[in-house]
């Protein structure tokens, strides 16, 4: 009938009857007239599928909504069918260079549905859905199937946090990495993820490995206690590992670099003219590289020794002792006469 709800019919000799949101069950078409004069034919109308998110670039391994809503040839959302037996079966897929993701569709209601990907390469990604229903005879009829967009994923990578351009040697650096997108904005992660870093002297010699342990989503941080002056390199490389077990590279390259400055030693004491057997007290200060008070990394000790000498004669080997918080110090009582000369070593072990 043509008063009937969301039903629309049109045309004079020929009429086309369109029923607008048909709710699933057996529908029954009739007519008046002669039959051999009317040939009904029925054309299924396919619904569309209107991608809602993700929209633009996606970050590695951040996890970005996938939202896809039915729709009629009108635009207008599908019925919800409650009857369990005409309930739509959608399922969604993503495809990355040749791999393919089966992803778990959640309904929101208004024949929207949403599942949350975490994209694990840097590649554009491909969502491919299908929606399937079924009939009274429970034969699978597809309702949507195809491609319905492509997004770009862009890589993450490690970024310094607030790294000086310069430390002082054997005192504690405290190394901060982030990880961060394209754009620079930090980056969270939810997953298994493994940052190591290494430092080295630009001129080589021994590569120290930093460990470095979570302290917040997407921030690493480690400690390293510089032994050698001189400027100094920092590679770092991050891995994630999935939930299969499989450990995939994340991230890797140049962690920055900075210069390590030596140990400040300045004599303090005896000054001028000493008197022949009387002890005189020896002395020298000792800072960072930076001008302060030094504070050694833990478990660092400092060992200062010298030797005094008169001539080709030398005497034994001075042990020195702290005597507060920036002075090592020693006695020594010369027993003759002239210049003295004195060397003083200061090493951190």
């Amino acid at each position: 009938t043509k008063d009937a709800p969301n039903v629309d019919i049109s045309g004079e000799n020929i009429l086309k009857v369109t029923v607008l949101r048909p709710l699933p069950g057996l529908w029954r078409v009739s007519t008046t007239g002669s039959q051999d004069n009317i040939d009904i034919e029925m054309r299924a109308v396919v619904a569309k599928g209107n991608l809602n998110s993700p929209s633009g670039s996606q970050v590695q391994f951040v996890p970005a909504s996938i939202e896809w809503q039915l729709l009629d040839s009108r635009g207008q959302p599908l019925p919800e069918y409650t009857d369990a037996r005409y309930r739509l079966e959608p399922s969604v897929q993503i495809k990355t260079d040749g791999e393919v993701t089966p992803v778990t569709l959640q309904y929101k209601g208004n024949s929207t549905y949403e599942a949350i990907f975490t994209p694990v390469k840097a590649a554009l990604h491909t969502i491919t859905m299908e929606a399937v229903a079924r009939d009274l005879n429970n034969t699978p009829i597809t309702v949507y199937s195809g491609e319905v967009a492509t997004f770009a994923v862009g890589q993450v990578n490690l970024q310094p946090v607030n790294l000086a351009p310069s430390y002082s040697q054997s005192v504690t650096i405290t190394l901060t990495y982030e990880l961060r997108d394209p754009a620079g904005q930090p980056v969270g992660v939810k997953s298994s993820v493994i940052v190591t870093a290494t430092v080295q002297s630009v001129t080589g010699g021994a590569l120290w490995p930093v460990p470095m342990l979570v302290i917040a989503d997407g921030r690493f941080q480690g400690e390293y206690v510089p032994l050698e002056a001189g400027p100094q390199n920092i590679k770092v490389a991050a891995s994630i590992t999935e939930p299969n077990g499989n450990v995939r590279p994340l991230a890797e390259g140049v962690g920055g670099s900075f210069t390590v400055t030596p140990l400040m030693v300045t004599p303090k004491s005896p000054a001028g003219t000493q008197a022949q057997h009387i002890p005189m007290t020896i002395a020298y200060q000792v800072l960072d590289g930076q001008g302060n008070e030094l504070k050694l990394g833990p478990g660092y000790q400092m060992v200062f020794t010298g030797t005094i000498s008169i001539g080709s004669q030398q005497a034994p080997m001075l042990t020195f002792e702290p005597t507060d918080a920036t002075t090592y110090a020693t006695t020594y009582a010369p027993d003759q006469q002239g210049n003295y000369n004195l060397i003083a070593l200061a090493s951190v072990q």
